[in-house]
């Protein structure tokens, strides 16, 4: 809009103003083509001379309007002409361009968020599911045993190969999805369990696991310190051991 009423007071002043064109509406003159030209209609006023503009925008029958007529008597406008069309109508192009992919990226990720939430609803339901077939003595929790008894007698097996869990014996589902590490699983371990395995990996995810290794490598190298150690002992009580019974 700026650019418009900036170029619309420009016009008004150059072409609004100009006295090329007095008499050329003369209807008792003969005038040669594009030489009849009305300026207070078009460029008589910075209003006037918007509507112009904006009517080039749109490039509605500008050129045998008023186009012609101006370049016929100032050709240097035609850079002008030709520059304004090509800047409006570009950045008019990109404006809308803009917005349409804004919208289209803004509906996929509200589509994608409902999606997520409905597969995530789905995968509760499931592991609701699967608490109810395994927690057979109804303790409010799934030991190993019961799980074990619940993948031979019911269809649980099957709602694991839907999920997408892995293929683990009894022991290994528990401590899969032992959160406190009770050695049992209550119905929310369970359930968010199986809705965090449906998400995206991120890279915090990398992060958790690259410290929950280091923090491994650093508890299987004291224990390899204290076998050490034990093992010395072990050595030591072995000789005195000997040397008494001599």
């Amino acid at each position: 809009a700026l650019a418009l009423w900036t170029g619309a007071l420009c016009c008004k002043v150059t072409i609004g103003e100009s006295p090329r064109w007095n008499g050329s509406m003369d209807p008792l003159v003969e005038h040669g083509p594009f030489e009849s030209f009305d300026r207070h209609e078009y460029f008589g006023s910075v209003p006037r001379s918007f509507l112009t503009l904006l009517q080039l925008v749109t490039l509605s029958q500008w050129a045998d309007h008023f186009a012609r007529q101006v370049v016929e008597i100032y050709p240097a406008l035609f850079v002008f002409i030709a520059f304004f069309i090509f800047i409006i109508s570009y950045g008019l192009l990109v404006t809308v361009i803009s917005n349409v992919v804004r919208d289209a990226i803004v509906s996929s990720r509200k589509a994608d968020y409902v999606q997520k939430e409905l597969e995530c609803d789905k995968r509760s339901r499931h592991g609701e599911r699967i608490f109810k077939l395994a927690d057979i003595n109804r303790s409010g929790t799934i030991t190993a045993e019961e799980l074990e008894i619940a993948l031979k007698q019911t269809e649980l097996r099957e709602i694991f190969q839907i999920l997408e869990v892995p293929e683990l014996s009894a022991d290994g589902l528990i401590s899969l999805f032992d959160a406190d590490g009770s050695g049992c699983v209550s119905i929310a371990e369970l359930v968010r369990g199986v809705v965090v395995m449906s998400e995206d990996i991120k890279p915090k995810d990398f992060l958790m696991l690259s410290l929950w290794v280091w923090n491994l490598d650093k508890r299987a190298q004291l224990l390899q310190e204290r076998c050490r150690i034990l093992h010395g002992d072990v050595v030591s009580l072995k000789k005195k051991l000997q040397a008494a019974f001599r």
